[in-house]
């Protein structure tokens, strides 16, 4: 980025199945509504316009289990990075 205020940040998302069944895998995270100039650099793809990451080494995520995934960003922009997390079960076809 050529930007003076362009940034690289990482950050990990921690799921967690506070259900009372397993919830199996592969699990995706959704990253609807991410701010303006945020740009999410390790996205595995996109889903309804939305870029998501696939969390790994997840075959099934049993009660009260939890798993992490680490995401990338680069941010043109001095606001605070935000976004709405949506967690989904299966393959994204």
């Amino acid at each position: 980025c050529a930007l003076p205020i362009c940034a690289r940040e990482l950050s990990t998302i921690t799921i967690k199945n506070v259900g009372t069944s397993s919830v199996a895998g592969p699990i995706q995270v959704v990253l609807s509504s991410l701010a303006p100039g945020v740009t999410m650099l390790n996205a595995t793809s996109s889903f309804g316009g939305f870029p998501f990451v696939t969390v790994p080494g997840v075959n099934t995520l049993t009660t009260g289990q939890s798993a992490t995934v680490n995401v990338q960003f680069q941010n043109s922009t001095a606001a605070a990075i935000t976004f709405v997390p949506l967690a989904y079960s299966g393959s994204f076809n």
